[in-house]
């Protein structure tokens, strides 16, 4: 709906379609590229079995031959084609060419152009609705009252399809892939990126062990956090920490208690199985050592909390 009203705002109808029309070769130029990584995969495949079946046939029949090297680069090269092709279709769409001068593969009208530039860099924030169901504890409620559970990372509208998320419509939502392991499927929403620090509770957690993750303002935090994802989490799993985090943050600026450590990371774990599906780690297994990491400041044996505490109060 914003796309739309920062192109027509007199007339949402109007904004839809003139949304619709700057987005159509996009569209176009994403479905040619989506059927020649297709193409390129099933050919591929087909190469590789067949390959693989006279490489085996031969060497059953000449086993002391060493004409079966040709049948082997044969085999070889149409697998490694056939790997290439179902693994590249992600990292087209988050490629920066040279020769490409425009963050997408199209120029959009001034207004989407500030619009998604807004959303890269974090000034708004992008959400999804809130599904049938439990609802985190963290959602925030966009202007028609629906709740937004799900925040998309600013990373995403990096990539070169992206735009497509603009469309009313649902169907070219799957054009965009968020990763092999998922797409969007419920409505997008954009809400400025702002959090009144009225929103957070006092702080009572005193602990300086804790300062980095509890300390300072919740929009102060939020830019900390972008930053931190940004340079060290890949997207697929930048979701995960995001949840993370923010729940970590809220629960332990109720204090440093005994037994709070404990207590937030139980409830970090129900909200990543309301929002995401799963209280599982981001690499799969049990996700308790991770959080206990990370809420003593540590990813693996990386020391985080200066992302966070620039000043080192």
């Amino acid at each position: 709906m914003l796309a739309a009203q920062r192109l027509n705002p007199d007339n949402l109808e109007g904004g839809y379609q003139l949304v619709e029309q700057a987005i159509v070769d996009l569209k176009k130029k994403s479905d040619r590229a989506f059927s020649f990584f297709i193409a390129l995969l099933v050919v591929s495949f087909i190469m590789s079995l067949t390959s693989g079946i006279l490489l085996f046939s031969f060497i059953f029949q000449n086993p002391n031959s060493p004409a079966y090297i040709t049948y082997l680069i044969f085999f070889l090269t149409s697998f490694f084609v056939m790997v290439f092709s179902a693994t590249s279709i992600r990292w087209f769409q988050t490629r920066k060419f040279l020769f490409v001068k425009t963050p997408y593969d199209v120029v959009l009208p001034a207004e989407l152009e500030l619009l998604m530039s807004d959303l890269r860099s974090g000034r708004l924030s992008a959400y999804t609705s809130a599904g049938y169901g439990n609802t985190v504890l963290s959602a925030v409620q966009a202007p028609d009252g629906v709740l937004l559970d799900g925040r998309i990372s600013p990373e995403t509208f990096s990539n070169r399809y992206s735009p497509l998320l603009l469309s009313r419509q649902a169907k070219f939502w799957g054009l965009f892939w968020l990763s092999f392991r998922r797409s969007f499927t419920r409505p997008i929403y954009v809400v400025p990126d702002t959090v009144p620090d009225g929103d957070e509770a006092p702080c009572l957690n005193t602990d300086p062990r804790f300062r980095w993750l509890v300390g300072g303002t919740m929009q102060e935090f939020m830019a900390y956090l972008d930053a931190f994802l940004r340079e060290n989490i890949s997207p697929d799993d930048q979701p995960w920490y995001r949840t993370a985090f923010t729940v970590a943050r809220r629960e332990m600026r109720k204090g440093a208690q005994h037994g709070a450590l404990a207590a937030a990371i139980k409830v970090i774990k129900q909200e990543l199985v309301v929002s995401l599906g799963s209280d599982l780690g981001p690499q799969g297994g049990d996700s308790t050592s991770s959080l206990k990491a990370l809420l003593s400041g540590r990813q693996g044996r990386k020391d985080i909390k200066g992302y966070f505490d620039p000043r080192g109060s």
